[in-house]
């Protein structure tokens, strides 16, 4: 989880990472981090095998890592949106995931880089 630090590109349909939806017709997510990770890009896909389509449902979007969360969680929403209005069953099991796994992985990997100068800190112990 969170092991998007030193990407720079997003690709959702390649990597088939983050999904919501059923083995058909689904959203699939990813995200990377820019601008000296004081940024991260978001960027979802819809596949649908019964529309016979493949189309971004967010082209890359770049956020402030502080909207980062929030901004994933309505992504996460409109595809869970998309699949109710479109009759699509969404399938955990398949995709071995539940919805908002893309969004944990996002404040994981957001959790890493804002803790990480911590764990590099050393103090000087003054005597």
């Amino acid at each position: 989880m969170g092991d998007k630090v030193g990407q720079y590109e997003t690709d959702p349909y390649g990597l088939l990472e983050f999904a919501v939806g059923s083995e058909d017709d689904f959203w699939c997510f990813d995200y990377c981090w820019v601008e000296n990770n004081t940024k991260i890009r978001l960027h979802a896909v819809i596949n649908s095998e019964t529309g016979s389509f493949i189309m971004d449902a967010q082209p890359p979007e770049e956020v402030e890592v502080e909207r980062a969360v929030e901004a994933a969680e309505a992504l996460v929403d409109a595809a869970i949106s998309w699949c109710y209005d479109n009759d699509v069953e969404i399938d955990v099991k398949g995709w071995n995931q539940d919805p908002l796994y893309f969004v944990r992985d996002l404040k994981a990997s957001i959790d890493f880089i804002k803790n990480r100068g911590k764990y590099l800190k050393v103090e000087r112990i003054q005597e």
